[in-house]
């Protein structure tokens, strides 16, 4: 429908300026004998200009149409049918209409999916033909669902166009009817469901696996094993039975198990044994190690005697550098190396060679060994760590 506002506000501002209408205006405005003052004449004829600016003026126009005289049904109530599911796609204010109809698809999509308890990762690709509208939709979520057989039945949308001096705005509301065949829909809710299954019982198997290596104090490979696991249960949406096991009933029970067991795991490969050699004093190897370990704590290891994952060792010497500006220059230099306790592998070497300075002379020294404590500490973890993790 079209809808220009033109005439009508050109009737209305003839009737504001129509000459009789002012003549009276300024005879009421002048009173018997009485001559109008220069303040009144002169706001009357900025009165007359304005209200000819506006009688000249552009109008808005706005612009309406519809794809069909009565809006369907369907917008508001569904079709009802013993074999087909429908489902309505809704996009509003979209900036071109073949925008508009393909958000609302995948908007009906959704909805679909939704029904059937999918998470939409990735969207469809489609084709409309000269003949028949048809929609061929891929759809893939966390279980690598696909629905195929969604058809487009019909259709509707409203345009508003407005058009403002130079400028013309155009907006559509698009409304999809699609439906779905109740079998096919029944046929992958059970397809998901074997998927679920299957994925629950791959991520117990892994645990199992776990259990045993840790059994086996082969520990690298038993947080494999729980990390691979507990990666397939997080990535679940509901919470799956666990059949033939009294402890472990349903996928929470074996993420609580899974999260238990890499933790203790985790906490024995973090165990580490000290063996540094250095040249000096017992306050030198004290100022080393002790910025050494705590290096090591903050990236998560701990320092034992007993039963350690990891061994380290090292040789660090101080010598003299320099003497400038009254102050002494020493520097700390070696290597730190780390090895596995289980197979005797080494990890990790890290060298290094930091320099200190104090005004006392072995201040300075201890001032060297303290900086390359923190460096070798850091260094080492963060190759451990780098090294460790990917097993």
């Amino acid at each position: 429908m079209l809808k220009n506002l033109r005439p009508k506000r050109r009737n209305l501002m003839s009737k504001i300026i129509n000459p009789s209408i002012i003549k009276s205006f300024l005879s009421r405005l002048k009173g018997p004998g009485k001559p109008l003052s220069l303040n009144t004449r002169t706001s009357l004829m900025f009165l007359l200009v304005i209200l000819l600016q506006m009688s000249c003026a552009i109008p808005t126009q706005i612009i309406r149409e519809r794809s069909s005289s009565v809006k369907p049904e369907w917008i508001e109530s569904l079709p009802q049918d013993n074999e087909t599911f429908y489902f309505v796609g809704i996009k509003t204010s979209a900036e071109t209409l073949e925008d508009g109809m393909k958000a609302a698809i995948r908007n009906a999509m959704s909805n679909i999916s939704d029904f059937m308890g999918i998470k939409i990762e990735s969207v469809f690709e489609d084709y409309i033909s000269e003949v028949e509208q048809k929609l061929i939709y891929q759809i893939k979520s966390k279980s690598s669902a696909t629905v195929r057989g969604a058809q487009v039945v019909d259709s509707y949308y409203e345009k508003m166009m407005r058009i403002d001096k130079n400028f013309k705005i155009e907006k559509y509301d698009v409304y999809v009817l699609v439906k779905f065949s109740k079998a096919e829909i029944a046929n992958e809710i059970e397809r998901q469901q074997k998927i679920k299954q299957e994925k629950i019982k791959t991520a117990y198997n892994f645990y199992l696996n776990g259990i045993n290596k840790e059994n086996q104090k082969k520990y690298y490979d038993a947080r494999r094993y729980y990390k691979q696991a507990l990666t397939v249960v997080d990535n679940l949406e509901d919470v799956l039975k666990i059949r033939g096991n009294n402890d472990i009933k349903n996928s929470d029970d074996l993420r609580l198990s899974l999260q238990a067991h890499l933790k203790n795991v985790t906490l024995y490969l973090s165990r580490v044994e000290l063996s540094i050699n250095i040249d000096g004093s017992t306050q030198s190897k004290q100022t080393f190690i002790s910025n050494f370990v705590t290096s090591l704590n903050e990236h998560g290891y701990t320092i034992t005697d007993s039963l350690p994952a990891i061994k380290i060792t090292g040789n660090i010497f101080v010598s003299e550098s320099s003497y400038i500006l009254n102050n002494y220059f020493f520097y700390a230099q070696g290597s730190v190396s780390a090895k596995r306790a289980l197979d005797k592998q080494i990890i990790a070497e890290y060298f290094f060679k930091v320099k200190g300075s104090h005004h006392l002379k072995k201040q300075a020294a201890l001032k060297a060994l303290e900086e390359a404590g923190l460096e070798a500490g850091h260094g080492l973890s963060k190759i451990i760590l780098e090294k460790e993790t990917m097993k």
